[in-house]
């Protein structure tokens, strides 16, 4: 830490001198907020945004989600907000921000309203931060052999998957019980990657890769990053069992990246949403489960590449950077409101409305 603080003060030192990247292109003032914002810098800077510029607070945030080259030669700090230079501004309020702006780019956070307004973009929710180091790599492992015909990777001992989840849906203790107490006699589910090397996989189509607690991927999970990701590119399919606060979680994203068929029962949340039998497999209770398992135990290789091939143009189009910065490029300069998922956020404005309460502006 005291090495990031050392480059933050040399920079700031720097730029205090006029020693600075050329003039910015776009203000984010919501680089420090919880997570999305790594997901929006990756796409503003594949629209061709050359220079950033960030409140001087938030140095480390957008060092994190712009990486080390980026945050040194192509990141600039505004002190305060008014004294941003950049002519697009991007803000859960960006009508804070004074001066003379070309287009104020609004950030929602309701991004479980049905009613979202013509117009605004729905950014998707995106991968864990540990998926953007190992990016490079999804390519290649979207080519692998895929013994396992139904896997799952994540926490499941947290009792906040069974007392946090608020939408009316199967919690993921629920769906993973169900799966341990109708085929006990066709899964493992395994402790280490050695266990993972040594499933008998004629008798074992079923994996399960699970972490005793709700907490980072790299320091309590099962398989680390790289491993993780391997997993799902051995997998036909995923089992994709909603998060502690929600029904989407980051492993649905990065399966689908990987090419595996998420197997869930939160199709119509996912934004736009996922189609039984095309992109993915959807079920509802206890029973529906059963059978969309033994549904899936018995497709034909064909039956699979059908489906994966709906996964794949699913992920390309809606997933995928590439894809949200194919929509956001045209629209930036035209004041657009871009939705996203801000988790805690996100969560606390469908509360809110399932309340009642009166909730105002977006």
């Amino acid at each position: 830490m005291r090495a990031v603080r050392l480059v933050i003060a040399l920079k700031r030192a720097a730029q205090a001198i006029g020693i600075r990247p050329r003039s910015a292109d776009v203000y984010v003032d919501c680089i420090g907020d919880w997570r999305y914002p790594t997901y929006l810098v990756h796409a503003l800077r594949r629209c061709g945004v050359r220079v950033l510029e960030v409140p001087q607070g938030d140095a480390i945030a957008a060092w994190g989600a712009d990486g080390f080259r980026n945050f040194v030669f192509r990141t600039r700090f505004a002190s305060e907000r008014d004294r941003a230079t950049a002519p697009v501004v991007i803000a859960r309020d960006p009508d804070l921000i004074a001066g003379e702006r070309r287009s104020r780019v609004r950030v929602s956070v309701d991004w479980f309203s049905h009613d979202v307004p013509d117009g605004d973009m729905v950014m998707p929710y995106f991968p864990a931060e540990e998926y953007w180091d190992h990016e490079s790599e999804v390519a290649d492992l979207r080519l692998a052999r895929r013994p396992f015909r139904i896997g799952f990777a994540g926490s499941t001992g947290d009792e906040v998957y069974t007392e946090h989840l608020s939408f009316p849906l199967l919690g993921r203790q629920d769906v993973l019980a169900t799966v341990r107490e109708h085929f006990s006699g066709r899964m493992a589910e395994i402790g280490s990657p050695a266990e993972l090397e040594s499933i008998d996989l004629s008798s074992t189509p079923i994996v399960f890769a699970t972490a005793r607690a709700r907490r980072h991927m790299r320091t309590t999970h099962v398989l680390d990053t790289s491993e993780y990701l391997a997993f799902l590119g051995r997998c036909d399919f995923f089992l994709a069992p909603p998060g502690f606060m929600m029904p989407v979680c980051h492993n649905l994203t990065e399966a689908m990246a990987l090419r595996s068929i998420p197997i869930l029962n939160y199709a119509e949340w996912v934004r736009p949403p996922l189609e039984d039998g095309v992109s993915c497999i959807s079920f509802s209770t206890p029973d529906d489960l059963v059978a969309a398992i033994e549904r899936v135990l018995s497709m034909t290789d064909l039956e699979i590449e059908e489906i994966r091939s709906g996964v794949a143009a699913y992920s390309d189009e809606h997933l995928s950077v590439d894809g949200f910065a194919r929509r956001l490029c045209p629209v930036l300069d035209s004041s657009p409101t871009i939705v996203v998922n801000a988790e805690k956020d996100t969560v606390a404005r469908w509360r809110e409305r399932q309340s009642g309460s009166r909730i105002s502006g977006r």
